[in-house]
């Protein structure tokens, strides 16, 4: 009788061991069913929306300044150190679709609120599908050649305008070529509107060739309310893992007073820059710009990441201002400044 209650005890003892093992088995299978979806996009920080198709990204950075010397922009001095904070919010979406990639990016600057405003401003509002892009950006005359260079002060000598309407259509071909045209709304300079509500369309075409460690590429604006052409051609090249530079040359039809596409003054303006990254967190920037009225600017920095997300950057600005009688106006600048980049 006791070998029978022991036989039992020992059936049920196994028997109650499968069920816990089937039970495991059950939820290791049914975990991965928790688990959200990868997204289908190349840049790494995208999370997929639950129950949706589209990946969402959220990034931006925070920034402080403190500025000493002179404004190298308008050349007024700071009496003392002047310090500004501000931040910018970057939310990005994209969804695979049967034409292609939609995607969608709004930027928003928050600066100190200046003259009663709210220190909000849109700088990027956009969507993309399949090389068809509208919204409101800055021109392409400016981002078709990736503006200028690294220091912070790299548009002392402007270089294209800042914000604008537009529609714009990239075509990418064999051999690292690319083509694009876009007809733009324009913006308010100097009190003059210079908008196709006025006129007709601004429009814009450039051309793009990369080949490994160099890239050229060129854009041709035509502003139809000052009756002005402006072009503008970069030239890319690495010439090491650790050092890149750039030279760009612009030219306006019109000599005086800035226009919608050619913002420098003077008819011919050039950029010149490099980046040289000295280790693993320090990299030395520096940027000379020139336009034929004789303003010259020129300004050297130093990033250093303190951390992968936290980036500290010291720059000196000088920029030579045209006068009729000697000597010439300058104006020196240092700048500090700490960006936490999330």
């Amino acid at each position: 009788m006791q070998r029978v209650f022991l036989g039992c005890i020992g059936v049920l003892l196994w028997s109650g061991a499968q069920v816990r093992a089937g039970d495991a088995v059950t939820v290791a299978v049914s975990e991965p069913a928790l688990l959200v979806p990868a997204c289908d996009v190349e840049e790494s920080g995208f999370f997929q929306l639950a129950g949706t198709q589209t990946c969402m990204k959220i990034s931006g950075s925070i920034t402080y300044d403190v500025s000493a010397g002179e404004d190298v922009y308008t050349g007024d001095p700071l009496h003392g150190v002047s310090p500004t904070a501000g931040a910018a919010v970057d939310i990005a979406t994209a969804s695979q679709t049967d034409l292609g990639t939609l995607e969608t990016l709004i930027s928003l600057d928050l600066g100190e609120p200046v003259d009663g405003g709210s220190g909000v401003t849109l700088s990027e509002a956009v969507v993309e599908l399949g090389g068809l892009m509208m919204g409101a950006s800055s021109s392409q005359f400016d981002i078709w050649l990736n503006s200028a260079g690294a220091v912070l002060s790299d548009d002392v000598v402007a270089y294209g305008p800042s914000f604008t309407h537009f529609i714009s259509y990239t075509a990418s071909f064999e051999n690292g070529l690319s083509a694009m045209v876009s007809v733009e709304d324009g913006e308010i300079l100097g009190g003059q509107i210079s908008v196709f509500r006025e006129s007709y369309p601004h429009v814009v075409a450039g051309l793009r060739l990369e080949t490994g460690q160099t890239e050229i590429g060129t854009v041709i604006g035509f502003d139809p309310v000052n009756d002005e052409l402006a072009a503008k051609i970069r030239f890319d090249f690495e010439m090491s893992d650790a050092l890149s530079a750039f030279v760009m040359a612009g030219y306006r039809s019109r000599f005086g007073d800035p226009g919608y596409f050619g913002v420098w003054e003077g008819r011919y303006a050039a950029w010149a820059g490099f980046s040289f990254q000295a280790s693993e967190k320090t990299t030395f920037n520096g940027q000379a710009a020139y336009t034929d009225t004789g303003k010259f600017a020129i300004a050297t920095s130093v990033d250093y990441s303190l951390l992968p997300a936290l980036l500290i950057t010291a720059e000196l600005a000088l920029t030579s201002f045209p006068t009729e009688a000697e000597p010439r106006e300058g104006a020196l600048g240092a700048i500090i400044s700490i960006e936490r980049a999330f």
